[in-house]
C-alpha cells in the first residue's frame, strides 16, 4: 500500500516503488523454485559483464551495488547449503566487477578491498573455474593499476595452482600477466618461459565457451591477452 501511494494518482512509475511490489510477486510466484532464482543471477552476472565494457563506470557502479544488495538478501534467505554456494557464484562474478569498476574510478582502496570479497565468494562457491578467473582477473588489473608486481604474481601463482596442469581456459588471464610482471621485474629468461608456456595453453584449449568469462565471451577487463 505505501508502494502504491508512492506511485501517485498518475500512476507516475517510480523503481522505488515498484520494486518492493515485483519482489513481493517474485517471491510468491517462485518460492519453491530456488533453481530460478539461482538461474536469474546468473544472467545479471553476465548482463553486468557486458555492460562493464559498455557503460562509464561511474553510472555502473550504483547499479552493481543494488544487485549486490538484493543478491545478498538472496544468500541470506538460501535454505540449504547448495543454493547458498550456487549464488555465491554470481556474488563473485559482481563483486569482481565492482572491484575493476573501483579501479577505473581511481577508488584503489575500494578496489582491493572488493577483490578480498570477490576471492571469498568464489573459494565458496566451490567452481574452480571462477576461483582461477577472479585471482586471474585481480593479478591483471592489479598490474595496470601499478600495485606491487609481488601482489601480481602471488595473484597468479594462486590461480594458476588452483588451475594445475589442466588447459583451462580461466587460467590464462593469470598467465598473462605473470608473464608481463616478470618482464617489468627484469626477470627475461622467467618471462619468456611464462609467455612460452602462455602460448602453449592457449594451443591446447579447445573452442571457447560462453561459460569461460565472467562475461559470456566478453573480455570484461578491457585487455587482451
Amino acid at each position: 500500500l505505501a508502494c502504491l501511494g508512492m506511485l501517485g494518482a498518475q500512476a507516475t512509475v517510480h523503481a522505488d516503488a515498484l520494486d518492493p511490489i515485483r519482489h513481493a510477486l517474485s517471491l510468491a510466484i517462485f518460492e519453491q523454485r530456488c533453481d530460478h532464482t539461482i538461474e536469474d543471477w546468473e544472467e545479471i552476472a553476465f548482463e553486468h559483464g557486458h555492460a562493464f565494457i559498455t557503460t562509464a563506470p561511474a553510472i555502473l557502479l550504483p547499479e552493481l551495488a543494488a544487485d549486490l544488495v538484493a543478491l545478498q538478501e538472496a544468500i541470506g534467505k538460501a535454505r540449504s547449503d547448495s543454493e547458498r554456494r550456487a549464488l555465491c557464484g554470481p556474488a563473485g562474478k559482481l563483486s569482481s566487477l565492482v572491484a575493476m569498476t573501483s579501479s577505473n574510478l581511481g577508488e584503489a582502496r575500494q578496489a582491493m578491498d572488493w577483490w578480498k570479497t570477490a576471492r571469498h565468494a568464489a573459494d565458496a562457491s566451490g567452481d574452480d573455474d571462477l576461483r582461477v578467473l577472479v585471482r586471474g582477473y585481480e593479478a591483471m588489473n592489479a598490474l595496470y593499476a601499478q600495485r606491487p608486481l609481488a601482489i601480481v604474481l602471488r595473484r597468479s601463482d594462486e590461480a594458476l595452482g588452483i588451475a594445475g596442469d589442466g588447459s583451462r581456459s580461466a587460467s590464462m588471464e593469470a598467465m598473462a600477466a605473470r608473464a608481463q610482471a616478470l618482464s617489468r621485474m627484469g626477470r627475461v629468461s622467467d618471462a619468456e618461459t611464462a609467455a612460452r608456456a602462455l602460448e602453449d595453453r592457449y594451443a591446447a584449449l579447445p573452442a571457447a565457451t560462453a561459460a569461460d568469462r565472467l562475461a559470456g565471451g566478453a573480455r570484461i577487463t578491457g585487455h587482451k591477452i
